[in-house]
């Protein structure tokens, strides 16, 4: 019976992210993607693009899940993740199921903010 069961329990770890649509990942798959920020000429930060759907809004701590495709200059391929908002991004001009734009900073080597929002 143990080994059916662990047969059962490895057969779907393995086949799982093979079927898997959408899936939210904690590590990026390209890290280095993550400490390089494109530049404007004069050495200003421009951000990355992204459009994506928001899945929920916590206007209370400023942050937004989002279902973002993929954002090839990160090597970020389409995931859900959560993402703090700058505060002088106004979120009740979106509500969850919006279709969006946005652009990313780095705050750090590996956590990123929305910087700028609009619906698609």
């Amino acid at each position: 019976m143990k080994t059916i069961m662990l047969t059962t329990a490895l057969a779907l770890i393995i086949t799982t992210p093979a079927i898997a649509k959408d899936y939210t990942i904690k590590e990026v798959s390209n890290p280095d993607a993550m400490k390089k920020e494109p530049k404007h000429s004069g050495g200003v930060t421009k951000g990355h693009k992204g459009t994506g759907l928001i899945k929920s809004i916590d206007a209370v701590n400023h942050k937004v899940i989002v279902v973002h495709d993929p954002i090839a200059e990160l090597g970020w391929p389409k995931m859900t993740m959560e993402f703090t908002v700058d505060p002088s991004v106004d979120l009740g001009s979106v509500h969850d199921g919006d279709k969006i734009r946005f652009t990313l900073k780095a705050k750090s080597d590996e956590d990123y903010s929305i910087t700028s929002l609009q619906k698609n």
